[in-house]
């Protein structure tokens, strides 16, 4: 029985929780982001919906390699849109996290270089 429960455990612990370091992936950074999008075509201020997916990326951002994912996923998730590139870096202020140091994003931007 105790070997059962152990068992049980580890595979609860491996499943539930990312490992320590492990990147998302660009779904779970832009997934939280759409609402964000009719700010950065201009439309209004962020709402809050947009500023809570903000709000769980801020973590991910204190990481060079995360600030390079979020801006990679952006780039893409963006290639084909309508939006103001500028907004980008003033989304997080304006919810209230202040400049996490993202540029502003064009096919252009360079991801690896932030």
């Amino acid at each position: 029985m105790e070997i059962k429960s152990t068992i049980f455990f580890l595979i609860l612990a491996l499943t539930c929780c990312p490992l320590q370091g492990a990147l998302p992936s660009c779904s779970e950074v832009v997934n939280p982001l759409q609402p964000c999008f009719p700010y950065l075509k201009g439309r209004g201020g962020p709402t809050s919906v947009c500023c809570n997916g903000v709000g769980g990326l801020i973590g991910l951002a204190e990481t060079k390699s995360g600030l390079e994912l979020i801006c990679k996923c952006l780039k893409d998730a963006l290639e084909h849109a309508s939006y103001d590139p500028n907004l980008i870096p003033t989304v997080t202020t304006k919810c209230g996290y202040g400049n996490i140091g993202l540029p502003p994003i064009s096919q252009g931007t360079n991801c690896s270089g932030i």
